[in-house]
């Protein structure tokens, strides 16, 4: 299962650079006004269409469990809900401005991409404990876990790459060049691909 947190804005390279999404609402309709319709459609629906159909807002669901991780950016934290009460049972500290989380298929972890530390915090779901933080690039945004390999993929919007995690050794095994801001991630049924939205570049690779 993978999340985020926010939909896709248009960011300026300056907005960028610190991972964090800081986008004023008249520099977003300015960029959308000079691009035309084609721009609208390319650069921001067809990736926001993506990412809706793909990807939970800021929640992951536990598949071995009825739980749901839910992440808090302001107070970096997760919540850890009971989805048999609806109710809150833990709350568990992690890096700074926890913007999406990714349950392991069998859910026994969950991995929080943190904004503003640069990392991933990995939970063992059974002790709701962080176990392993992983430094991954700047401004990770998206996150998302294999159906059937032990890999997790984290967008770096600010370094425009990829981070692949080994989830047998919690350690960054690739990086892979992809567009411009790079936002979310999602695997197909069979796990034979990942498809990446490019915020800036109007593009998916």
């Amino acid at each position: 299962m993978n999340a985020i947190l926010e939909f896709p804005l248009e960011l300026s390279n300056s907005d960028r650079t610190d991972g964090v999404h800081q986008v004023s609402l008249d520099s977003t309709c300015f960029v959308h006004e000079i691009g035309g319709i084609g721009r609208l459609f390319t650069g921001y629906i067809v990736p926001s269409l993506l990412l809706t159909l793909f990807l939970l807002i800021g929640v992951g669901t536990s598949a071995a469990q009825s739980r749901a991780y839910v992440t808090n950016i302001a107070a970096d934290t997760v919540s850890v809900i009971d989805t048999t009460t609806n109710t809150e049972i833990a709350v568990i500290p992690v890096g700074s401005r926890p913007i999406a989380v990714a349950i392991l298929p069998d859910g026994t972890r969950a991995y929080v991409a943190n904004q503003n530390s640069a990392n991933v915090s990995v939970i063992n779901t059974a002790t709701n404990l962080v176990v392993a933080t992983i430094p991954v690039g700047l401004g990770p945004s998206g996150i998302a876990a294999s159906p059937n390999a032990p890999r997790v993929y984290v967008t770096n919007q600010g370094d425009d790459n990829v981070s692949v995690i080994n989830t047998l050794t919690n350690t960054v095994i690739a990086t892979v060049p992809v567009g411009v801001a790079p936002f979310g991630v999602t695997f197909n049924t069979t796990g034979t691909r990942a498809y990446v939205t490019n915020r800036l570049s109007g593009s998916i690779s």
